[in-house]
């Protein structure tokens, strides 16, 4: 029994002793080096990619690695050496994990790992809250040194290459998070320094400090390495609800400003409440790059977190969110994008819109999100005829998750789109429009068309099927019929398939089929046909994808475009062929693609002159011969060339160039060679074209990749070589020069000269033009290209430029024009022919800054010694000088001043050519102004106008011209022995033949000019004379000028003051009258009438019609023939007691020369006298006796006129003074040698 019991104690003693006896073997094996090996192999085994060097220490709470490396299939990436770990283990009874020291010698992460493409991807994560939360740990951990002394990042890491050092510690625990760093830049400046203390329910703190010069980290990581990084954070507060404060900047491409609160609830989560600005013009285009944005947020249960308000704002746009984030999500969102125009630079000038909205919300958890979104586009602004069949508010509907799109439709006014399928690594997806356009206005399309694709497959290779069909489709005046469209690719990637199109366009039969089908290698067109009306298309073959050869045919032809003609929207005529064909050359091993192509046109016309001619290609892909000839325009261009394609480098040899027309032309000197290299630079060593009747130009040199240096040289060429491509106007003179063209392609330097001798324009209005001569000189150094110029033209024109223009055209503009004209000879040959002459000197001063896409003008132009004569007319300004002062934003007249005989005229005023509607303002003002002086019209006026307005929309000129004195003359029509031939019209004769090349289609009518609305008012009280055809009166009234320029109405009347009519010896003395104007200001209607006695006959003389065609018609009481009604007024008898010489007279009356052969009153002997004395009226009366004498009167004052009249005995004449009172009211008064006396007088009409 005791021996039993020592056996029990001793197995009992062993099963004690056992765990401890192993434990400590295994402690002693760690501790020794097979043991140690044993475990880095053990390792290694298990992380693929990992070796372990010289693992020693003491195990396991203080290890020492020599060398730790991980690799990929590419190599190794990460290098850790002199690894050292220290633990307290001890501390684990507490539970706590304690590090006392973490350390590496060296780190060197060359580069980032590549993933292995076999592995199997990774789960998704399951989503935490939008904010980190403090993890719940079983045990406490506390780091209390970290130190890595050399940090080795390789470029592929971070853009750079770069050494850092790191040093730190920290504590995570129930009571909170405790951590501080220091990093520092070794090979440049750069630090960072860190300080975090979060206790939840009590207080947080974190300061955050990081700096780097140029050439950064963060800043090359960012991809802006010349930028500096400057970034701090401090947060500081209690718990429930500590300040924070965020600003970043990466010098001047991005900067961040944020305030706000952050909490930390004993609870857990985290809260946020926070606002900032944004500008980040260095990684967002302009229009979004500043932006403002605020967050708030709060924890919620299960670790989710609730969107309160998230808002980001630009110009361009704003979008909104709220929700919940976690598990599960309930999100909802607005966006609202503003005009298209806020968005320039990032949408296409053809695309836009007035505003954007959206709706929508985020559904289902994070695994399996469902997305709704529902938007309006107002106002959508897209080529045409889309902007009409979408309407004025298109919408969008989207129904989706990562799996399957539910619902996508697109719903417009006549357009309509939906989609629905599945999409991922499989694609089975339908999409069906539809266009319904029917009596809708504005929009040039008409009909209805449906079609369908189906998209079914992987999505690296799906297969697709379209069908379409439409009944009727009438698109910009053309007319679609009967429609039927199958196509289908088998794959997407693969060049395969078939076509199947039918229907007639514009009443012509269109049809097409295509089959493809691929064999391997092969690719084999089994069928290409395509007609529409006299046009077709034909072809076949097949094609080697391996060995790049194939064996195909091609023909286009269409002997008569004619037909065509309504499709193409211009007259087309004339045939054109096309025929190709493909097919291997060369022995086997060492065949090339053999190419024959022929194109041939035969009097191919499209709206202008007719093109004839051929081109063919025969050879190689190695090397392609290709000669044409072709006759247009009276020209003729013919070409031999030959591609060489075999090497790298291939060559474009020009045998032969020459074009000609007439006895202009430009031929190939001599055989030629253009390079192009593989790196895509183009050289030649030398290209001279001769030009006939004279000239070369001359080009050699190289262009790219990186470097240019080419040089042109032009010798007397001919500036009318330009007639070769535009025949009018013709050009003469030469041109010669150097241009030169060196360095880096990316900014190269430009020294060019240019010398134009004898330039001169054959057009009709420039035959009197002086020869003009032009130097101009250009470099460019840089970023910046300096220009100078000087154009001379004879004596009358002299420009000079000089400018300074960046070359990329974005950079500050620096120009500045000046020059100096003389008129007369400039205008003259715009003016012959005409009775208008113009002269003056011109002084020119312009300059221009900004840049060249928004140039800011101004400048000044003077006038002096200015001159404007119409001969035909009379019309004459002298003396014209003026300044004329231009910016950016307006155009002023400073002054311009004029003289019109003794009185001066004066205009002021602007014009603001860039402002909405290009508005205008102008005031002309002048006194005593005498600007006509001819047989018909003279006189002396006051103006006082003002026009308004804008360009755009229409101006107004208004105000008042006062007449001093007017004179109308009255014209006595032509000399008795001029024959008036009456209208002309000629007959017989068609319109005249159009110019060979002229275009046969409408020109389109010009634009109208805004109109100019009149509201004038002449003001002429008093002396406005009529006179002319025995006819001396004197009219007094108003009239105003109203509609437009091109239609001027007037309207008013001048009425009688005094007046008479003389027929040969006899005067008679007006009693009523009236200038009457009801529309047409040059023909106011006439209505005069004078009355006398002969005998017992009381005669009527009555003057109407218009100024220029006044009607004169003598009646009598009791009625009498018209001869007899003349004999008594002129000569007080009887026509039958006439003698022969006044029969005479009496015929010259009857025959329309009223005036009996004496002086025109306006241009006679009389009128030049009365001028020269002051007067208003001089002529011949006679007294009560019938004695003749002379008569003369004048006014001395306003209403105020003196008149001295024969008295009624020889030598005693009478004088009489009349005062206007009122308008009808005057006040009369006369004293002679033999009576006197005074009186009122009262007028009135009816």
């Amino acid at each position: 029994m005791r021996r039993l019991l020592r056996v029990l104690g001793a197995v009992l003693g062993l099963l004690v002793l056992l765990p401890v006896l192993l434990l400590g073997a295994a402690w002693v094996g760690l501790n020794v080096r097979p043991g140690q090996d044993a475990l880095a192999r053990l390792a290694m085994s298990y992380v693929p990619g990992l070796s372990i060097e010289n693992l020693h220490g003491g195990l396991p709470a203080a290890p020492r690695i020599g060398r730790v490396v991980l690799s990929d299939r590419e190599g190794p990436y990460l290098v850790l050496e002199d690894v050292a770990l220290d633990l307290d283990l001890l501390r684990l009874a507490s539970r706590e994990a304690r590090v006392r020291n973490l350390s590496a010698g060296r780190v060197a992460l060359s580069r980032l790992p590549v993933a292995d493409p076999d592995a199997a991807p990774e789960p998704p994560s399951e989503p935490g809250p939008l904010l980190p939360s403090l993890p719940q740990l079983p045990v406490e951990i506390a780091v209390e040194r970290i130190a890595l002394p050399r940090i080795e990042l390789g470029e592929p890491v971070a853009g750079i290459p770069a050494v850092l050092s790191l040093e730190g510690g920290g504590r995570l625990g129930v009571d909170g998070a405790f951590l501080s760093a220091k990093g520092r830049r070794l090979d440049a400046p750069g630090s960072l320094d860190l300080d975090l203390a979060l206790a939840p329910g009590d207080r947080l703190r974190v300061n955050v400090a990081y700096d780097e010069a140029r050439g950064g980290l963060v800043a090359s990581l960012l991809g802006k390495p010349d930028q500096a990084t400057r970034l701090r954070v401090s947060l500081d507060g209690p718990a429930t609800g500590a300040a924070l404060d965020v600003s970043a900047d990466l010098g001047e491409t991005a900067r961040l400003a944020a305030k706000g609160t952050v909490s930390l609830p004993a609870a857990g989560g985290v809260g946020l409440d926070a606002a900032g600005t944004a500008a980040l013009g260095g990684f967002l285009p302009p229009p979004v790059a500043d932006l403002r944005f605020a967050l708030r947020t709060l924890p919620a249960e299960g670790g989710a977190t609730r969107i309160e308000r998230a808002r980001v704002e630009t110009g361009a746009a704003t979008a909104e969110l709220s929700g919940l984030v976690g598990q599960a999500l309930d999100l909802a969102f607005e966006a609202r994008v503003n005009d298209a125009s806020t968005l320039a630079g990032l949408v296409p000038e053809a695309v836009g819109w007035e505003a954007i909205t959206a709706r929508g919300a985020v559904t289902g958890t994070n695994a399996a999100p469902e997305l709704r979104v529902d938007a309006t586009v107002a106002g959508p602004r897209l080529p045409e005829p889309a902007p009409g069949l979408l309407g004025p508010s298109p919408t969008l509907r989207l129904r989706a998750n990562r799996q399957r799109v539910h619902e996508l439709a697109v719903d417009g006014r006549a357009v309509t789109l939906r989609a629905e399928g599945a999409y991922g690594e499989t694609l089975d997806l339908t999409l069906d429009a539809s266009l319904a356009a029917e009596d809708l206005p504005d929009v040039p399309v008409r009909g209805a068309l449906t079609a369908r694709a189906r998209v079914t497959g992987p999505a690296a290779s799906p297969a697709v099927a379209l069908t379409a069909s439409s009944p009727e489709l009438l698109a910009y005046g053309r007319k679609l019929e009967a429609l039927r469209l199958e196509a289908s690719l088998p794959s997407a990637t693969v060049p395969a398939g078939s076509l199947n199109l039918a229907g007639r366009l514009q009443g012509l039969a269109l049809s097409a089929e295509a089959r493809a089908a691929q064999e391997g290698d092969l690719v084999r067109v089994e069928a290409l046909r395509a007609a529409l009306g006299p046009a077709r298309l034909e072809g076949g073959g097949e094609f080697d994808t391996k060995r790049m050869l194939g064996t195909a045919s091609l023909l286009l032809e269409a002997a008569d475009l004619a037909p065509l003609s309504s499709i193409a929207g211009t007259p087309l005529g004339g045939g054109l062929r096309l025929s190709a064909r493909l097919e291997p050359r060369g022995e086997e091993g060492a065949r090339r693609q053999g190419i024959e192509a022929d194109l041939r046109a035969t009097d191919l016309r499209a709206g202008g002159a007719s093109v004839n001619g051929t081109l063919q290609a025969r050879g190689t892909d190695a090397a392609l011969d290709v000669q044409g000839d072709v006759r247009a325009f009276e020209a003729r261009a013919t070409l031999r060339a030959r591609l060489a394609l075999d090497g790298p480098e291939k060559r474009v040899e020009l045998a032969a160039l020459d074009v000609q027309r007439q006895a202009l032309g430009l031929r190939l000197a001599s055989p030629a060679t253009i390079l192009l290299a593989p790196d895509g630079a183009v050289s030649t060593p030398g290209l001279s074209l001769q030009a006939r009747p004279g000239g070369t130009l001359r080009l050699a040199g190289r262009w790219g990749p990186e470097t240019a240096d080419l040089r042109a040289t032009i010798a007397a060429l001919p500036l009318s070589l330009a007639n070769l491509f535009a025949p009018d106007p013709p050009l003469a003179g030469t041109l010669s020069g150097d241009i030169r063209v060196s360095g880096p392609v990316a900014r190269p330097g430009l020294d060019g000269e240019l010398r134009g001798t004898g330039l001169k324009a054959g057009a009709p209005w420039a035959r009197g033009l002086p020869e003009g001569t032009l130097q101009a000189t250009a470099r460019m150094r840089g970023e910046t290209l300096e220009a100078r110029a000087e154009f001379r033209a004879g004596a009358a024109l002299r420009l000079n430029l000089e400018a300074q223009v960046p070359s990329d055209f974005e950079g500050p503009l620096s120009a500045t024009l000046r020059g100096n004209a003389d008129i007369a000879p400039l205008a003259s040959p715009f003016l012959l022919g005409g009775a208008s002459r113009v002269a003056g000197k011109l002084a020119i001063e312009a300059q221009a800054a900004g840049t060249v896409a928004e140039p800011r003008v101004s400048g000044t132009a003077r006038l002096s010694d200015g001159l404007y004569r119409n001969l035909e007319y009379g019309v004459a300004l002298r003396n014209i000088a003026g300044t004329v002062r231009g910016d950016r934003e307006r155009i002023v007249v400073e002054s311009i001043t004029a003289r019109a005989g003794p009185g001066a005229l004066t205009a002021r005023g602007e014009l603001r050519p860039f402002g909405e509607g290009r508005p205008i303002e102008l005031t002309v003002t002048g006194q005593d102004l005498q600007p006509v002086s001819s047989d018909l019209l003279r006189g002396a006026f006051d103006t006082d106008l003002r026009l308004t307005g804008s360009l755009d929309s229409g101006m107004r000129l208004g105000g008042r011209i006062t007449t001093r004195t007017l004179t109308i003359g009255v014209p006595e029509g032509l000399p008795s022995g001029v024959a008036d031939i009456g209208e002309v019209r000629e007959v017989g004769r068609g319109a005249p033949r159009p110019p060979p090349g002229a275009a046969r289609r409408g020109t389109a009518a010009p634009a109208e000019a805004a109109p100019l609305a009149l509201d004038i008012t002449f003001d002429a009280p008093r002396q406005v004379y009529l006179r002319g055809r025995g006819l001396d009166v004197e009219l007094g009234g108003n009239v105003r000028v109203a509609g437009n320029v091109s239609d001027p109405q007037a309207s008013g009347e001048l009425r009688l003051r005094r007046g008479n009519l003389t027929v040969l010896d006899r005067r008679l003395n007006f009693e009523r009258g009236v200038l009457r104007f009801q529309g047409d200001v040059a023909s106011p209607d006439i209505d005069l009438l004078a009355t006398s006695r002969a005998g017992t006959t009381t005669i009527n003389v009555a003057v109407t019609g218009t100024p220029r065609d006044p009607k004169i018609e003598f009646t009598s009481s009791p009625e009498l023939p018209q001869d007899e009604v003349l004999a008594r007024l002129i000569f007080n008898r009887s026509a039958d007691k006439l003698s022969p010489f006044q029969i005479a007279q009496l015929a010259r009356v009857l025959s329309g020369a009223l005036s009996g052969g004496k002086e025109d009153p306006v241009t006679g002997v009389l009128g030049r006298v009365s001028r020269s004395l002051g007067l208003d009226r001089l002529g011949i009366g006679s007294g009560a006796n019938g004695a003749p004498g002379v008569e003369a009167g004048g006014y001395l004052g306003q209403g105020i006129y003196l008149n001295v009249e024969p008295g009624t005995t020889t030598g005693s004449p009478r004088v009489g003074v009349q005062i206007e009172l009122t308008p009808r009211l005057k006040l009369e008064s006369g004293a002679g040698a033999d009576s006197q006396g005074a009186g009122l007088s009262y007028e009135y009409e009816y």
